[in-house]
């Protein structure tokens, strides 16, 4: 008796017919930027200094762009501190904690900017993607970033561009409000060391 074929990972993706591998497949080129020619419109045409306009510029591909942003001029506490996950999760929310950890090991791991793929990041970090539109109205990867967004721990760059705070600011007075007695006590705590 012959034992059932398995097949390999590779021809599972492969095959246009597998709707489990498709739905975690994602973007074809991930962490890279490609030359794409871009065409100006005719006033663009001509740089401001009277040279050419570049004929190709990087582009992101089916990505999700990320960037450091510069550290504020007082100290903070880096994502991966234990004050970013006590005194931080209760206004952003645990999964917005896990999200900006992740981004921020991104930009570690490449050492500068680099893309991302969305459906990739959202299940890193345990939450729902979809492979159609990760970065959709109502995909719970974009509530997140806008939790990070409101609180000024990400910036929106452009469509599918992020800056990435690498170090937090302690949380003002009105803020600290807001948060449970252990996540003042953690905040006061933290801040006297």
């Amino acid at each position: 008796m012959r034992a059932p074929r398995v097949a390999s990972a590779a021809r599972l993706h492969a095959d246009p017919r597998n709707r489990r591998a498709e739905r975690h497949r994602c973007p074809p080129i991930v962490g890279v930027l490609t030359l794409t020619r871009h065409r100006y419109p005719m006033s663009a045409e001509i740089g401001s200094n009277g040279e050419d306009a570049p004929e190709y510029e990087p582009q992101p591909v089916d990505g999700l762009r990320l960037r450091a942003l510069p550290v504020g001029s007082e100290a903070g506490f880096p994502l991966a501190h234990a004050y970013f996950e006590i005194v931080y999760a209760p206004l952003i929310g645990p999964t917005a904690v896990l999200l900006a950890r992740a981004m921020s090991r991104h930009l570690d791991a490449a050492g500068g900017p680099t893309t991302v793929c969305p459906v990739e990041l959202a299940l890193e970090v345990g939450i729902r993607a979809s492979s159609t539109d990760p970065l959709g109205k109502k995909s719970h990867l974009v509530h997140a970033i806008d939790r990070l967004a409101h609180d000024r721990i990400v910036a929106r760059l452009g469509d599918r561009v992020l800056g990435v705070r690498e170090a937090i600011p302690p949380l003002s007075d009105r803020l600290l409000e807001k948060l449970p007695g252990p996540a003042r006590e953690a905040h006061r705590r933290y801040s006297s060391q």
